[in-house]
């Protein structure tokens, strides 16, 4: 059993969905591009020919609530670095040049026991990118509507491991999948591209916190998941 810790603030303002990349990008630029944590840039080797990229599962990630109100979540180590925000005097931040007077609303610090249990827990999963462009040309040839949610839980597996991978735990257990219900598909503005998302629900013996983010996208509020299982512990 692995342990997580948790952090998360809910601010007292409201934004739009599309406007979390914005607001990503407002606090990014509030801390200083020098404080890799905020985002996946590589300042060690931005200036050499190499990727300036982190390839890894984002520990800081941005979201809007149902109330529309922007979060932050911090996993694992990425807890100490929120305190750079916080230490500012001033914690409002500029979306298209409209400033946001930015209140703590809400704050979470907790503990969850990372492990694989008998019984699943119900979870949804909103405007999940599961599909890279490579992986999306497969989806489209297959035929049948059960080979489609077959090819989805894969991937979706693969998503829920690289968040193992990411918050150092070991799955040692089998990992068991099942999208149980197809909610809908939409299309979303990824990076400048169109991209199909999927919003579903699914069950799966992994404890999963609220809140975390699966697939592409992630940082920046793509693939929310939420438990719908009454027991589960916020």
């Amino acid at each position: 059993m692995s342990k997580l810790r948790y952090f998360s603030v809910t601010f007292d303002t409201q934004i739009q969905p599309w406007e979390v990349p914005l607001f990503r990008g407002a606090i990014i630029q509030k801390v200083g591009i020098e404080h890799e944590w905020y985002h996946n840039h590589n300042n060690a080797n931005a200036a050499s020919n190499k990727p300036a990229f982190h390839y890894r599962y984002p520990l800081i990630q941005y979201k809007v609530n149902h109330k529309k109100q922007p979060m932050v979540v911090c996993l694992h180590e990425s807890i100490e670095e929120i305190h750079t925000f916080f230490q500012m005097q001033d914690w409002s931040v500029v979306l298209k040049g409209k400033t946001l007077e930015m209140k703590v609303e809400e704050l979470k610090l907790r503990e969850f026991d990372l492990q694989v249990k008998p019984k699943s827990n119900i979870y949804q999963i909103q405007n999940w990118i599961a599909l890279n462009q490579a992986n999306f040309r497969e989806y489209k040839k297959l035929q049948s509507l059960t080979q489609k949610v077959m090819y989805l839980e894969s991937k979706l597996t693969g998503h829920i491991l690289a968040f193992a991978t990411g918050v150092d735990w070991k799955v040692e257990e089998r990992l068991q999948v099942e999208i149980t219900e197809l909610l809908s598909i939409k299309n979303a503005l990824y990076k400048g591209k169109r991209l199909e998302t999927f919003n579903i629900r699914f069950a799966c013996n992994a404890f999963l916190p609220n809140y975390i983010g699966l697939g592409k996208g992630s940082s920046m509020g793509f693939g929310v998941v939420r438990c719908r299982t009454t027991q589960h512990k916020e």
